[in-house]
């Protein structure tokens, strides 16, 4: 049974990085689209693509809306795992375990970004009309770089891209503060419905810079992946031995893929992302699904879509640099773009990927591994309820849900006694 267990789970991983590798390849292929129109080359003019090429490329933000959704169901996932329930949340462990994760990438990012701005070279230079380089990396630090886009408008794609974490971040630092003053997960479950429904509300009453980054116009796709993750445990078993639990998981991904592709996303800012988040969340909680037959092609590609999902935040963070070198080098080159641009997509996605691996590689896991080993040396293990909370059993590569090691009981897994309240 531990053997089966063990096995369940690492398909689940595997089916979770794989849609985060489909979320962050939406997100880049939004943004390469931006410099070099791909429904306007040849090969998509010549094939009668052009339609669905500008169908997958021009909905891109709606990526980021399911990388928000996973992000949620994998903290809260992982919360559950490491402390055994989440009203037993350590928040100093946790801070310092977000600390380990989100600032290794972000200190290098902001490294070469200040030095690129410094180089002088007008594609990468900050325009600070509106603030300065140090107010912008200050908001950025506090997460509150969404809130100057929000007043001002766009910078730079290279420096733009850090608003979603912003989002994230504040919404995690009022993750475990919540766990100790509502210690119910009834009302933390009803709190996070709450949350999503408040989403449409908050994005239909905002600028339109608002509906797009600001915090309650994206806090309800993070709540409801949390509540997902909440409730998983409740209707894992339906999932493993109902016929009929498969059309749940094809109804959530008709959703996303619906949503996706039904108009301009910024004509459906209001109801697509919920659209899509509930579509993801339907997705996630079907994960333990077996695939019948019939879908078993499905399983071909996901391998590589989850190597590109666990490398999904490297890539994330340093693809808009990437991008806009390589614009420079085929503008120095004079590329035929409507001729090259299938190809240089290819390059782009294979150095991004390379990129990433080298990053994650060489900076990101030694970095990781030295700021949680701090946080072994100064933290007395302390006891979970139903498990151990040791610091050894703090997954590392991205927050994926791992298998159970030999050294973290089974029962400290997602179990519904875990989740009712005392």
């Amino acid at each position: 049974m531990k053997i089966k267990a063990s096995e369940d789970s690492v398909q689940k991983s595997i089916l979770v990085d794989a849609l985060r590798g489909i979320s962050i390849l939406l997100v880049m292929l939004f943004h390469f689209d931006m410099y070099y129109h791909l429904r306007t080359c040849l090969m998509a003019k010549s094939l009668g693509l052009s339609h669905i090429v500008t169908l997958i490329t021009r909905n891109g933000y709606f990526g980021v809306t399911m990388f928000f959704v996973i992000s949620g169901f994998l903290i809260t996932s992982t919360s559950i795992r490491r402390y055994g329930c989440l009203r037993t949340i350590n928040p100093l462990n946790f801070y310092w375990l977000r600390f380990a994760r989100m600032t290794r990438c972000l200190a290098l990012l902001l490294a070469i970004l200040v030095a690129l701005h410094c180089s002088s070279n007008p594609y990468f230079t900050l325009d600070t009309k509106d603030y300065s380089v140090f107010a912008a990396i200050f908001h950025i630090l506090v997460f509150r770089f969404n809130a100057l886009l929000v007043h001002f408008a766009w910078n730079i794609n290279q420096w733009n891209i850090l608003w979603s974490l912003s989002i994230e971040e504040t919404f995690y630092i009022c993750f475990p503060l919540l766990w100790i003053v509502i210690r119910d997960v009834r009302f933390i479950a009803g709190l996070c419905v709450v949350i999503f429904l408040a989403g449409p509300f908050a994005r239909s009453h905002a600028s339109p810079m608002g509906q797009i980054y600001g915090y309650f116009s994206c806090f309800d796709q993070i709540a409801l992946g949390c509540l997902t993750a909440i409730c998983f445990p409740l209707t894992r078993h339906w999932f493993k031995s109902s016929p009929f639990a498969i059309l749940l998981p094809i109804g959530g991904a008709s959703m996303v893929v619906s949503g996706y592709a039904w108009g301009q996303w910024q004509a459906n800012i209001v109801f697509g992302p919920s659209f899509i988040a509930l579509g993801m969340a339907l997705l996630l909680i079907g994960s333990d699904c077996a695939l019948p037959p019939f879908l078993h092609f499905l399983r071909d590609g996901v391998p590589l879509l989850a190597s590109f999902g666990r490398k999904s935040y490297e890539i994330y963070l340093f693809h808009l640099v990437l991008i806009q070198l390589m614009w420079i080098i085929s503008a120095d080159l004079k590329f035929n773009l409507k001729v090259c641009s299938p190809l240089w997509l290819l390059v782009f996605l294979c150095a991004a990927y390379a990129v990433a691996h080298l990053i994650f590689t060489f900076w990101s896991e030694p970095m990781n591994r030295s700021i949680r080993n701090m946080l072994k040396r100064f933290t007395t293990p302390q006891k979970a309820a139903g498990g151990e909370l040791a610091v050894r059993g703090i997954a590392s590569k991205g927050d994926s849900i791992l298998p159970p090691t030999p050294t973290r009981r089974l029962s400290v897994s997602l179990r519904p006694q875990d989740l009712s309240p005392r």
